[in-house]
């Protein structure tokens, strides 16, 4: 009968360790998977934001010209330009499902499609308040699509 004991406490033990080493096998698994997840959505907002630069550095070349009464085809076509690149970029942030940030992108796209509209408009600096308040609004949305990728 003792050997019936060990055998069944043998047995036991070894199927707490299967169980203990699938379980922990499975938590680590959910571990990496998460890690994984928070490491592209970082990814993905560093990407994102890297280009602002860009934004800010045409805005502020189209103001200039602008301001001093210059040519502006070509500030005006390195502008829409950039806010062409930014409007592909943020399309490879659209989820396949309606989300929160699906609609911040969207929003994001419709500003930008608006400062577009504008920037052809601009003759002069009598043209600019519309068109700083539709910049300030671009800025504005980008951050928004950035703190919305960061909390996905």
């Amino acid at each position: 009968m003792a050997s019936s004991w060990t055998n069944n406490a043998l047995a036991a033990g070894v199927v707490v360790a299967l169980i203990a080493s699938i379980s922990g096998s499975y938590f680590s698994y959910q571990a990496t998977k998460a890690v994984e997840a928070t490491k592209t959505a970082l990814e993905k907002v560093v990407r994102f934001e890297s280009n602002t630069k860009d934004v800010i550095e045409s805005a502020r070349d189209f103001i200039a010209a602008v301001n001093e009464n210059k040519d502006l085809s070509s500030v005006r076509s390195k502008l829409v330009s950039t806010l062409a690149t930014q409007v592909l970029d943020s399309s490879t942030l659209r989820p396949k499902e309606r989300s929160r940030l699906d609609q911040a992108v969207k929003d994001y796209q419709l500003a930008l499609a608006d400062l577009k509209r504008l920037t052809d408009s601009v003759r002069s600096p009598v043209d600019m308040p519309k068109w700083i308040e539709a910049f300030s609004k671009v800025l504005e949305l980008k951050a928004e699509v950035a703190r919305t990728l960061q909390s996905a």
